[in-house]
């Protein structure tokens, strides 16, 4: 979501500064590792075919340990988050692990 007006103010917000901030993820990385985690269904598959993960944070580490009073729970409970920061140039990929061992993963840019 673009934010293009000061919620408080209504003052108009400066311009972007993503693209100076981050890489845009290169299709041909985002293409190589879709094709090197292929059909991976386990945090174990996942870190067989990209190598150990660069950072790896527990459930404290992510939100504090809980969920934050007044909001309720995602139905995905991430209790540990892996990264892989060194796949390329332009991207970072991270796995979400849930209680029960289901996996969700996405990559996004890398800072510049």
């Amino acid at each position: 979501m673009i934010v293009r007006y000061c919620p408080f103010c209504a003052i108009r917000m400066p311009e972007s500064k993503r693209g100076e901030l981050f890489h845009t993820v290169s299709e041909d990385e985002a293409a190589a590792v879709r094709l090197r985690i292929g059909g991976a269904t386990t945090e174990a598959e996942i870190v067989a075919a990209l190598g150990p993960p660069d950072r790896v944070l527990e459930l404290d580490q992510i939100h504090g340990g809980t969920w934050w009073e007044g909001f309720e729970a995602p139905a995905f409970k991430t209790v540990k988050q892996l990264d892989w920061l060194n796949l390329g140039r332009t991207i970072v990929f991270t796995l979400q692990v849930d209680a029960d061992g289901k996996i969700q993963w996405i990559f996004g840019p890398k800072p510049k």
